[in-house]
């Protein structure tokens, strides 16, 4: 913010906080908002998902577990 550092860490600690980011007027990876939204509908994932494969390994991991 005003060239000021805000949040410091690497992008998976720092994108795995959606609303402080978007605060910043900044936005997530698509992948890290779609599991934010799953998390929101009650689904138990984890947070700081980045990519399509990750979200696609921790999909096969409930689905082997439901």
């Amino acid at each position: 913010y005003k060239g000021e550092l805000v949040m410091d860490g690497t992008p998976r600690e720092v994108f795995s906080q959606v609303e402080q980011v978007r605060g910043y007027r900044l936005d997530v990876p698509p992948m890290t908002r779609l599991a934010r939204l799953l998390k929101d509908q009650g689904v138990d994932i984890r947070q700081d998902i980045l990519t399509a494969e990750e979200m696609l390994e921790e999909v096969k991991l409930h689905a082997h577990h439901a």
